[in-house]
């Protein structure tokens, strides 16, 4: 499921986790964007909304000899603490993906996102799921 280990978690501390980093930098709203099926598919950004309004992005890392700007191949205990701070967080926040979908295996196809609300304290999956129907689902994690 996920690199830098959040299965560890129970949905429950997964959420509190997540929703105290997010608020710490002072985001509003975390959006996942997710696509996949036939054994393929995950996380494809994190879009931020802060507090002032402005916009952002939260970067997936892999923290195996990743490539740092400025630093080239790092293993992971030569990451800048901002890198791997960004790379738990992101992982906490597409957590929910893996934990509701898995490996993506099956006869289906998905797009979606989950939504981090921070101000009203909940996470929302929005998606559409194509089997030999179409639907489209919002549901509370």
């Amino acid at each position: 499921m996920s690199r830098n280990n959040p299965d560890n978690l129970s949905d429950k501390e997964l959420q509190q986790e997540a929703f105290d980093r997010l608020k710490k930098l002072g985001v509003a709203t975390a959006v996942v964007h997710y696509s996949g099926g036939h054994d393929d598919g995950g996380a494809d950004g994190i879009s931020t909304v802060m507090a002032d309004g402005t916009s952002g992005e939260i970067k997936q890392h892999y923290l195996a000899w990743e490539h740092v700007p400025g630093k080239g191949m790092v293993q992971p205990n030569g990451h800048p603490e901002e890198v791997k701070e960004e790379a738990e967080l992101a992982d906490l926040l597409v957590a929910p993906v893996y934990r509701r979908w898995g490996s993506f295996a099956g006869e289906f196809h998905v797009s979606g996102e989950v939504i981090w609300d921070v101000t009203k304290h909940r996470v929302i999956f929005s998606e559409d799921l194509s089997e030999s129907y179409e639907r489209h689902e919002e549901v509370e994690w």
